[in-house]
């Protein structure tokens, strides 16, 4: 289980940056057994409800999520990803990002 915390600035409004940061995420998190949800002007995912239920629950468990929250400033938006995910997961997301 590996900490994400990373912080782009995107030029345009929010739903602009989702757009772009969700093109660059949305399947790979898929992919990773994840599903997204809005939630108080955040996308959160959280792992799929899968089969046996006790791999799943064990996922909820371990706090595994990461949570997207978008910030308009001016004509740009910081966009902040952070949570707790998985190795596979975590190597998607931060390679997205451009990160490590």
């Amino acid at each position: 289980m590996k900490t994400i915390d990373f912080a782009v600035t995107i030029d345009g409004p929010a739903a602009e940056a989702q757009s772009r940061i969700l093109d660059r995420v949305d399947h790979r998190l898929r992919s990773a057994g994840f599903t997204g949800h809005e939630k108080a002007g955040a996308l959160e995912y959280r792992p799929k409800f899968a089969v046996p239920a006790v791999i799943w629950a064990v996922r909820r468990l371990r706090n595994e999520q990461v949570t997207f929250t978008f910030e308009e400033r001016g004509r740009v938006t910081e966009v902040r990803a952070s949570g707790r995910l998985p190795s596979r997961a975590h190597a998607e997301v931060a390679e997205a990002f451009g990160g490590d």
